[in-house]
């Protein structure tokens, strides 16, 4: 008897020369993006939304789930979450990155680098 999960997940490897593996696990519903990849922009748009979310988190265990994006393992493995994620072809866009971020981490970018003394150039 083969038993799915109800969910799928997919690692994302960021290798040190710019290159993306992606294996994918779970759920039959949602998109099959594994494979390899030249380079983050090469990834789908949703794809790239989310691991931009997790770039920010520190990588140092244990690390913590952002609910809806994923997790950070380290410093070039994530696990991105598939399920409710808007269908591929349509990209959130970076816009909605402080408002995701205000969200996820009780604050937006300005204030957080406002905070540590990053100035805009």
């Amino acid at each position: 008897m083969t038993e799915y999960f109800d969910h799928k997940i997919c690692r994302v490897l960021v290798r040190i020369d710019g290159t993306v593996c992606i294996l994918c696990v779970g759920g039959i519903d949602a998109p099959d993006i594994s494979g390899a990849y030249s380079g983050v922009n090469d990834l789908p748009g949703w794809v790239q939304d989310k691991l931009a979310v997790l770039m920010i988190c520190d990588p140092t265990p244990p690390t913590k789930q952002v609910s809806g994006v994923g997790r950070r393992i380290n410093t070039n493995t994530f696990w991105i979450d598939v399920d409710g994620t808007i269908p591929p072809d349509v990209r959130v866009g970076i816009g909605n990155f402080n408002k995701l971020q205000k969200l996820t981490f009780g604050h937006d970018q300005d204030e957080a680098d406002a905070r540590v003394g990053i100035s805009k150039f």
